[in-house]
């Protein structure tokens, strides 16, 4: 599971909490899949605020899936059918600039919100446009701040 959290200046603009489950992990408790796993933070943010629960993936690899729901674009288009691809790279033929096609946490950056992400919201490494740390190529556009990878994280049990 992926996690990308927009929180808005001081202003009347809403706080955005964007959830993002990939392709092949989409067990959580309640309706979305396996009773055995207890997940109830989850389940009462469900409960308060928008589910999806009927998304489906054009490929079921993590990259070309992610692409896909990030930018609204098929993944015919976008050129992503592997892990490798970065989108912004492979579609570079039908873009003006690498930065014409906006991401989700694009297009609440550019709307003046504080776009942070945590997880694989995108792929680290190449997927997303460089290799190692701070969100890859797509840093600069996609996020507000350094963005987080699972491996930066200190897990509590």
């Amino acid at each position: 599971m992926a996690l990308a959290s927009v929180a808005a200046p001081v202003s009347a603009k809403m706080n955005v909490l964007f959830i993002m489950s990939d392709d092949m992990r989409p067990e959580l408790a309640g309706p979305w899949g396996l009773p055995w796993m207890h997940t109830p933070n989850i389940q009462r943010l469900a409960k308060q605020g928008t589910t999806f629960s009927r998304a489906y993936c054009q490929v079921a690899v993590c990259a070309p899936s992610r692409t896909s729901l990030l930018t609204g674009i098929y993944n015919d288009y976008a050129r992503v059918w592997t892990i490798g691809p970065y989108f912004r790279k492979s579609m570079a033929p039908q873009l003006a600039a690498p930065n014409a096609l906006a991401t989700i946490p694009q297009h609440f950056k550019e709307s003046g919100y504080n776009a942070s992400g945590f997880g694989k919201i995108f792929h680290q490494g190449g997927p997303s446009g460089g290799e190692g740390g701070l969100g890859g190529g797509d840093a600069p556009f996609s996020w507000s701040e350094s963005y987080w990878f699972c491996d930066q994280c200190a897990y509590q049990s």
